[in-house]
């Protein structure tokens, strides 16, 4: 899931939005006082803990500008890469719990790198304004190699493949590690800073293969370059990806 967080003090709750429909709620008697009752009144700052180019950068850039007509307020994306997304998500923690800092970001990543890379913010201590979305994950080869989920696997059960990872700790890593232990494959995970540098590396040939969210996937694939073999779905096919095969159980 994707979600929009921010970091909060003890009795402090600034900002609420639900989808593009906003509650703006003031809490705190000092920010109170300061504000007004005047918020927000100066450009909020979202940080996005990849690199440009992926689901995680290009949602926020899709919605925002709705929001921004509502609140009448700009938003700048600050792209902030790398360990996981440990470093973005410090950067917000350690910013002021004022409303003005939002953090956009994926779970269970950003748990997961809490505990992978010893970070020093604390998940449970931001305050998330509202999920966005929930998308499955779906397994993506260049077409020129495999036409089926059944030569993938046999492929990669006689030899070592190259899969990309858009992120340490992320959705895709997860799913990954559980495809290749459950079907005996032998997988050499290769870490990237986004899904787009993932999706890349595989439509041209310098990966064989990725697992990305179905809606990272959909302008590539509909442009012949990517070729989705498998999709990770609770056991129904995906909206986006009907004729898409996906396992019963793993």
């Amino acid at each position: 899931m994707k979600a929009l967080a921010y970091r909060r003090e003890k009795k402090l709750f600034l900002f609420a939005m639900i989808m593009v429909s906003c509650i703006v709620v003031n809490g705190g008697a000092d920010v109170r006082a300061e504000q007004k009752g005047k918020f927000p009144n100066r450009t909020i700052q979202v940080i996005v803990p990849q690199t440009p180019g992926g689901a995680l950068d290009m949602e926020p850039r899709g919605f925002l500008p709705h929001v921004r007509k509502i609140l009448g307020v700009d938003f700048l994306i600050e792209n902030i890469p790398g360990a996981g997304g440990k470093i973005g998500l410090s950067k917000c923690w350690k910013a002021k719990p004022d409303g003005y800092t939002l953090l956009y970001h994926g779970i269970p990543q950003s748990i997961m790198s809490e505990y992978l890379f010893q970070a020093e913010y604390k998940t449970s201590s931001f305050t998330h304004v509202f999920g966005l979305l929930s998308t499955n994950m779906i397994l993506l080869v260049h077409p020129d190699n495999w036409k089926t989920a059944e030569e993938f696997i046999k492929a990669a059960r006689e030899k070592t493949l190259k899969g990309g990872l858009p992120s340490p700790g992320s959705t895709s890593h997860i799913d990954g590690l559980i495809m290749a232990d459950k079907l005996e494959m032998k997988v050499n995970w290769i870490p990237y800073n986004s899904s787009g540098e993932v999706l890349v590396g595989v439509a041209g040939k310098h990966l064989d293969f990725a697992i990305i969210s179905t809606n990272s996937a959909q302008a590539m694939v509909s442009a012949g370059k990517l070729l989705p073999l498998m999709v990770f779905s609770n056991g129904q096919p995906d909206p986006g990806f009907p004729d898409v095969p996906y396992p019963e159980k793993l």
